[in-house]
């Protein structure tokens, strides 16, 4: 073949190319030359595991990996990883991390326990979403971080209940230029602090910083003159002088973009602000809302505050435009450039306004992500288009006007359908069809109805990692669940919540959905904790030992069964 015939030089600059786990499938077994190229040379070797199936991921971890484990630079991975690879300690040259989809504690332990081994680390992207309320040692996660010699960035995002403040680092890292803290609230007194133990912090984005009204008028703030890059939101009501007092430090920011909560600046004083002390301001954006008192009148008060935004400055100058509009009596505010963020109101505004004579109300359209079942209620323009749509709450039989308004599914993520019954099986399929992304699928049938409602299961489409049945008013049978598990739906599910009649139901959907990872179930036969036990116990004996079963903490009825 011609390409077997290239000079090494040229495959290894192909590969360079393609991630590591495409270079295994598509050349791995042609011949020894191609594998020893793969094991040996190939000194560039990225993963990402995030999505790969279980099956792949186990062959990939257990056969391939160890020959060239210190030359991988780059992982993205999740929970699952460590059921394959028990240490990062080998990793040495890995310069890239990236952990999505981290559910429990347990696992975010142990990826901290594991970071200290990665020397070289110059990249790290932490998710994780926990739902119950359970100690987290946060103080010992940032200072894990903050330890870490050659680190340069970090996006940290950890979800979960009870977090009400940023644990302070005690550690100074020197390394450290690029920050994002997604939604993690700092008091305005502790910035100084913060930027104590980051002193090369060029880059800050996601933290909510706390107005305190109790600052003294004579506190001082530190010069945060390191930051070119901040992306903030403020809390609270917003005391100007205390935004002088920020403004007036950053003298090097580049970058600025700034959230109010239920407060609004004047074009007026922000033009001051900027003029004062951001002379090398390149980028600006604000997103601002206030809800005001409804015997003042609302358009006569969003008039004066879009006028305040287009003297020379704003509109010649620099060409920052504003959009503004009002839901109820709640006014919005943003630059045109802030629709980075999703349109969340399900209500569309009574009045939509830009200080850009070339915009118009599409623009919105375009940012509206989500709708729910009540969306269709309203009264919509005549001319919505809604090209983006990410998520859909929907009840069937389908609005007359649902795919003129939205014209394709193509971004759509989650899709949640309520009130199902079977005579809407091809309406499913028709939007099923539609997409090309979806990821989570979300079924609750009509509580009137008490017969199974089932039809869902001949519906084909081979992608969708998370299926939700738990909200059926049936429990499967041993056959209903053998025919799932060799469904088109069950075949890529990686996450099934489901209710089941018995036992031995669960076992078999364990073992026949080929690339499950997580089943959270309510078993019928269930009546008690002592039996709760005895099952778990039982299933325990009937599966493999790589499964971990547990009492879901956050229902009291579910088991959760994942792989460890």
């Amino acid at each position: 073949m011609y390409f077997e015939s290239l000079p090494n030089e040229i495959l290894l600059y192909l590969f360079e190319y393609l991630h590591s786990t495409d270079i295994l499938r598509a050349f791995f077994g042609l011949n020894t030359r191609l594998k020893s190229l793969i094991y040996k040379q190939y000194s560039f070797h990225s993963f990402n595991f995030s999505y790969e199936q279980k099956n792949e991921l186990n062959k990939i971890c257990q056969y391939h990996i160890p020959h060239f484990i210190n030359r991988i630079y780059a992982l993205k991975i999740n929970e699952h990883f460590f059921t394959y690879i028990s240490s990062f300690d080998q990793f040495t040259q890995l310069r890239f991390l990236k952990v999505s989809r981290v559910p429990s504690p347990k696992t975010l332990t142990k990826i901290m326990e594991e970071l200290p081994h990665l020397l070289n680390l110059t990249h790290l992207t932490i998710r994780c979403v926990i739902t119950r309320q359970v100690f987290i040692d946060f103080s010992l996660i940032i200072d894990t971080i903050w330890n870490l010699p050659k680190l340069r960035y970090c996006s940290l995002t950890i979800f979960t209940p009870g977090i009400n403040r940023l644990f302070m680092p005690t550690k100074i890292s020197s390394t450290l230029e690029s920050l994002k803290l997604t939604g993690y609230p700092i008091p305005f007194n502790q910035i100084d602090q913060f930027m104590k133990y980051t002193p090369h912090l060029k880059y800050l984005s996601g933290v909510i910083v706390i107005l305190d009204t109790k600052i003294n008028h004579d506190y001082v703030l530190l010069s945060l003159s390191t930051l070119i890059s901040l992306n903030i939101g403020i809390c609270r009501r917003c005391n100007l002088s205390m935004m002088d007092l920020l403004l007036e430090n950053l003298s090097n920011l580049q970058h600025l973009t700034i959230r109010l909560f239920n407060n609004i600046i004047d074009g007026y004083k922000w033009e001051q602000f900027i003029r004062n002390y951001l002379s090398k301001l390149k980028s600006f954006k604000i997103d601002m809302s206030y809800t005001i008192d409804r015997n003042r009148n609302i358009e006569e008060y969003m008039n004066r505050l879009l006028n305040s935004f287009q003297s020379s400055f704003w509109i010649k100058e620099h060409q920052w435009f504003i959009h503004c509009y009002i839901i109820d009596t709640t006014i919005h505010l943003h630059t045109s450039t802030c629709y980075d963020c999703c349109y969340h109101d399900q209500k569309f505004p009574l009045i939509w306004k830009s200080t850009n004579p070339n915009d118009n109300q599409q623009i919105l359209y375009n940012n509206i992500k989500t709708i729910d079942e009540t969306f269709f209620d309203q009264s919509l323009p005549l001319d919505i288009c809604l090209p983006n749509i990410r998520s859909i709450t929907i009840q069937f039989p389908l609005p007359d006007q649902f795919w003129s308004i939205i014209p394709n599914l193509n971004h759509l993520y989650t899709l949640n359908i309520i009130l199902f019954t079977d005579i809407y099986q091809s309406e499913l399929q028709n939007i099923l069809n539609q997409t090309t992304h979806l990821c989570s699928l979300h079924i609750k049938q009509d509580p009137s109805l008490r017969s199974p409602q089932l039809s869902f299961f001949k519906c084909t489409n081979s992608s969708i990692p998370i299926l939700d049945f738990i909200e059926l008013n049936y429990s499967l049978d041993e056959i209903e669940c053998l025919l799932f598990s060799r469904s088109s739906l069950a075949n890529r599910c990686e996450t099934c919540s489901i209710n089941v009649q018995n036992r031995h139901c669960i076992v078999i959907l364990m073992k026949n959905m080929p690339n499950l990872q997580t089943l959270n179930v309510r078993c019928e036969e269930e009546v008690s904790i002592t039996e709760n036990i005895q099952i778990i116990q039982w299933l325990n004996d009937n599966l493999s030992s790589t499964y971990l079963i547990t009492k879901d903490s956050d229902s009291s009825d579910t088991i959760r069964i994942r792989i460890q």
